[in-house]
């Protein structure tokens, strides 16, 4: 089997619950190639198989060591699937250091060690995915990558540099509302949560409430249509525990403690946008 052929079929299992099996695509992986574990370990992890889904990404990583794309993935299923964030930032930082055009992984960098309290270096982390994306906006190289200035507004956000903050947010809204990229919608969700976050620190409520609604809507709107995942839900219910309303704000969050308990729950500990709810949704 070609490796093309393989990937339809992983996003088959991971989009569609397409018939291909993970059983039936490990029989057919080439047993040196360490890209096709680390597909096959990421269709594992979506199905919610983690022990198995991190026994193939080390597998690729022993094929593979220095694979930028072996760590990447080892992160999220560290930080992601079971909450291991300092493992997890440790492998960013390892498939940094191999691919430092890794635009994805200056990303998610920024924003654990943001949610870990190093804002120094989750700063750093968001202006070289900024270089990163503008280099790719402008065509001149690289994969196009989404959400740079959202994680340096994050930063300027937990540092309570509002101005600086609201800033980065609608730099970040004004190119994905004139982009097709494909998390646009999403990120466009996320965005509004933001915004009416910053709205709501400042002591400016109608904005805050407007952005919230916006985002709130928007989130409705995709569910209607049959589009669902915890990351948004959990924006949502960021909105509503802005606004202590602790009944909506469990209500968003059950899919992602269903889905990502271990993540969801470290992540709550520390996300000051749940402060005021916090005890209520932890007890």
């Amino acid at each position: 089997m070609d490796a093309e052929r393989l990937l339809q079929q992983v996003d088959a299992v991971i989009i569609n619950g397409g018939e291909a099996q993970p059983d039936e695509i490990a029989m057919q992986l080439q047993p040196g190639l360490a890209n096709a574990h680390v597909w096959l370990g990421s269709v594992l992890l979506q199905l919610d198989d983690i022990d198995q889904g991190i026994a193939e990404l080390r597998t690729a990583q022993r094929l593979e060591p220095e694979n930028p794309d072996v760590h990447q993935t080892l992160a999220r299923a560290f930080w992601l699937f079971r909450g291991m964030v300092p493992e997890g930032i440790a492998e960013l930082r390892r498939a940094i250091a191999l691919n430092p055009e890794g635009g994805y992984s200056h990303l998610q960098l920024s924003m654990l060690e943001a949610l870990s309290g190093n804002l120094d270096a989750a700063e750093e982390a968001a202006r070289q995915a900024i270089e990163l994306q503008e280099r790719a906006m402008s065509g001149t190289e690289g994969l196009l990558i989404v959400g740079a200035h959202s994680r340096l507004g994050y930063v300027h956000y937990l540092r309570r540099n509002y101005d600086a903050a609201y800033a980065e947010f609608r730099r970040e809204l004004e190119w994905v509302n004139t982009s097709d990229h494909a998390l646009r919608e999403r990120t466009v969700i996320e965005l509004h949560q933001k915004i009416s976050a910053v709205y709501h620190a400042r002591g400016e409520d109608a904005d805050a409430i407007r952005f919230g609604d916006l985002a709130i809507q928007a989130h409705a709107r995709r569910v209607s249509a049959g589009a669902d995942d915890p990351a948004t839900r959990y924006y949502i219910a960021a909105v509503y525990a802005r606004r202590g309303d602790v009944e909506h704000t469990r209500e968003h969050l059950a899919l992602p403690m269903s889905r990502l308990p271990q993540f969801t729950r470290w992540r709550l500990e520390r996300d000051i946008d749940f402060v005021g709810v916090r005890d209520q949704l932890l007890a």
